[in-house]
C-alpha cells in the first residue's frame, strides 16, 4: 500500500541525503520541512513498516541537518522538537534496557544523539530543554557501561556540546 511506497521513496531520499552534492537541491526543495511531519506516522501506527518509515526519515533528517545550521533551524521551525521529544522518551526507556543496548549501538544511536544537544543552545524553550534532558538521559544510559559508546560520544563531539 501507500506505506510501502512511502518507505521506498524515503529510502531513496535517505540515500540522496548522504550525497553532499544533493544537500543543496534537497534544501531548495524544502525536504526538511516535508520530512518532519512524517515522524508522527509511527506515533499513530505501531507497525514494523511505520517504524521503518520513521527510521528512514530520521536518517535523512540527520544527513540533511548534521552540518547545516540553516537546515537545523528549518527542522526546528517545522516542529522536529516535539517529534524528537516523543522519540527520545521511548529511546530513553530502551537505553535503560540491557537487551536493547546492542541494537541501539548498531544503529549509531550515540552518534545521532550528540548533535541534538545543540538544539537547546539555539532554542531556549521549555520543550527544547526537555529534549536536551531526554538526550542526556539516553546518552547516559547508553554510555555508562560501555567504553566503546563513551568513545563514540567523544568522537561525536559531546564535550563541545556540553560546554
Amino acid at each position: 500500500g501507500i506505506v510501502v511506497s512511502l518507505q521506498k521513496i524515503l529510502k531513496a531520499l535517505r540515500n540522496l541525503s548522504g550525497d553532499p552534492n544533493s544537500l543543496r537541491p534537497l534544501q531548495d526543495a524544502n525536504a526538511v520541512k516535508l520530512l518532519v511531519p512524517l515522524l508522527s506516522i509511527h506515533a499513530n501506527n505501531k507497525s514494523k513498516l511505520a517504524s521503518e518509515v520513521e527510521n528512514q526519515v530520521m536518517l535523512a533528517l540527520y544527513n540533511l541537518c548534521k552540518i547545516s545550521k540553516v537546515r537545523q533551524e528549518q527542522a526546528a521551525q517545522a516542529g522536529i522538537v516535539v517529534s524528537l521529544q516523543k522519540i527520545l522518551k521511548a529511546l530513553r526507556n530502551l537505553s535503560g534496557d540491557p537487551n536493547s543496548l546492542r541494537p541501539l549501538q548498531d544503529a549509531n544511536a550515540v552518534k545521532l544523539l550528540v548533535p541534538l544537544l545543540s538544539i537547546h543552545a539555539n532554542n531556549k524553550s521549555k520543550l527544547a530543554s526537555e529534549v536536551e534532558n531526554q538526550v542526556m538521559l539516553a546518552l547516559y544510559n547508553l554510555c555508562k557501561i560501555s567504553k566503546v559508546r563513551q568513545e563514540q560520544a567523544a568522537q561525536a563531539g559531546i564535550v563541545v556540546s556540553l560546554q
